[in-house]
């Protein structure tokens, strides 16, 4: 559309971009006096009815998933035959164009991350999956604010066992005569170039794709050809040694969980991704751990300080509370529905452990914040019980059968990833040290105390052994001692 082109009270006042699924220009708003975005269908599909169908599906769509990172739409119009929506004008460029000059630095790429999968974690609750997950879909303002646009391919997650609908296009495929790949095929999960039945999955796998090209400025999967893309995405691990050498630990698990080729594998939802980008944050704010206190003196000055702390309490009690004390209670379910047990709250406050299902059934372990609510599955099995976090909040104990159906003490890190074996046999007490490299837990009959490395799992010292039914529990005070 030229410039100075009228659409009712809408000016047309320059082009913003264009693809298969529509075109987008910068209009003028004359009634309310604001900057619009008007996205209308390419002419020579102005009036196809399945086309103009599937402009109404993105209007409805939007209108569903209101958040502050994504687009927002303001109406859907008709004028003079001319359907078109009419949206939120984001201000700023798009990730594609912020990474023309190459990767970004890691903590803008977290920032960016986290706000992409918050989006999607809004737009997945509400039965809402992109499909065209990609930076050129993403907007990025000067503050650094980012908005997910373009929800044209965006479908409501079909019910398990339906099949893909063969006349909808899973994304533009666009292709120079000689083969190179234009379009989104560089984003797609395996079971979309497939043109299998798609869930949130599929926006996961696009989403650390996106997270792999911020980071490091090049497409995990790119080839020459498309086909030898394709035969890449289905088949290729990406060179993960393109990763900066600061990337956090947990962005380098995120990034492999996003981009397991099996969705069973995958990471399950967004919420789990954003456990890891939070996990990436703390860790690099967190200060440096004090040594532990481990002289006679140290320990007497913190024994000093909590009689006087517990004196101060026990007066400002008597003073202020002669009637007797008025006790405030508040609770508040955390958990979704279905059966629950075996709670452990992280040492540093900010996670809750527990397990989901059936005692004698099939089982998961979830790790949730509970600040924001979002929860990771860290474990499967069955037995699962005795979840014991570690010192530092990075690891859970627990146990749950083997495959050899005995019961073993597993391993487990708050973001999940393979579980580790360490012991095969049930002990009635777990006592992590309190530097979190081991635990102290009783076995034999003659209940002998050892400590297990959790580095290599293997016993690394046998304390003590007395007979059976002498111990009744295990604790570390925070010198160390048993």
């Amino acid at each position: 559309m030229e410039t100075g082109t009228r659409l009712g009270r809408y000016e047309i006042l320059e082009p913003l971009g264009a693809g298969g699924m529509g075109e987008v220009y910068r209009a003028h708003d004359e009634d309310l006096e604001r900057y619009v975005a008007i996205k209308i269908l390419p002419e020579r599909v102005a009036g196809d009815p399945d086309r103009i169908a599937r402009l109404n599906r993105e209007a409805r769509m939007l209108a569903a998933i209101e958040h502050p990172n994504i687009a927002a739409i303001h109406s859907v119009e008709q004028v003079g035959g001319v359907r078109f929506l009419v949206m939120e004008l984001v201000k700023g460029e798009t990730l594609e164009a912020r990474l023309r000059d190459g990767a970004l630095p890691i903590g803008e790429a977290l920032k960016i991350g986290r706000q992409i999968a918050a989006a999607m974690e809004v737009a997945h609750g509400a039965e809402i999956i992109h499909r065209d997950l990609k930076p050129a879909n993403i907007n990025v303002s000067s503050d650094g604010t980012a908005k997910v646009l373009d929800f044209g391919l965006a479908r409501v997650v079909r019910p398990r066992g339906a099949k893909a609908d063969p006349e909808e296009p899973t994304a533009d495929l666009s292709m120079t005569s000689t083969g190179t790949i234009l379009g989104t095929m560089l984003y797609m999960s395996p079971e979309q170039t497939r043109g299998e039945r798609l869930d949130q999955r599929t926006d996961v796998w696009s989403f650390g794709c996106v997270m792999f090209v911020a980071l490091t400025g090049t497409m995990p999967f790119a080839r020459a050809t498309a086909a030898e893309t394709v035969a890449a995405i289905l088949d290729a691990e990406p060179d993960w040694s393109r990763l900066p050498p600061g990337t956090p630990e947990s962005i380098r698990l995120l990034l492999r969980r996003c981009l397991q080729k099996d969705p069973a594998s995958r990471l399950g939802d967004m919420s789990g991704a954003l456990l890891y980008i939070d996990d990436a944050e703390a860790a690099d704010s967190q200060p440096s751990a004090l040594p532990l206190a481990s002289s006679r003196l140290t320990r007497s000055a913190v024994l000093s300080a909590v009689l006087v702390i517990l004196v101060l309490f026990a007066l400002y009690m008597v003073l202020n509370n002669r009637s007797g004390p008025t006790v405030s209670v508040h609770h508040e379910r955390i958990t979704s529905d279905g059966e629950s047990f075996s709670p452990s709250i992280s040492a540093d406050g900010t996670l809750i452990a527990h397990v989901r299902g059936t005692r004698g059934g099939p089982q998961e372990v979830v790790v949730q914040d509970l600040a924001t609510g979002s929860e990771l599955r860290v474990f499967e099995g069955t037995g699962c019980s005795g979840l014991k976090w570690s010192p530092d909040s990075r690891w859970l104990l627990l146990h749950a059968r083997t495959p050899a159906g005995r019961m073993g003490i597993y391993l487990v890190s708050r973001l999940g990833g393979q579980e580790r074996l360490l012991s095969d046999g049930y002990s009635r007490f777990l006592a992590w040290l309190p530097d979190s490299s081991a635990f102290a837990t009783t076995g034999g009959e003659r209940q002998e105390v050892e400590t297990v490395d959790v580095s290599t799992g293997q016993v690394a010292s046998i304390l003590l052994s007395i007979g059976p039914e002498r111990i009744r529990d295990l604790d570390w005070s925070p010198a160390g001692d048993l």
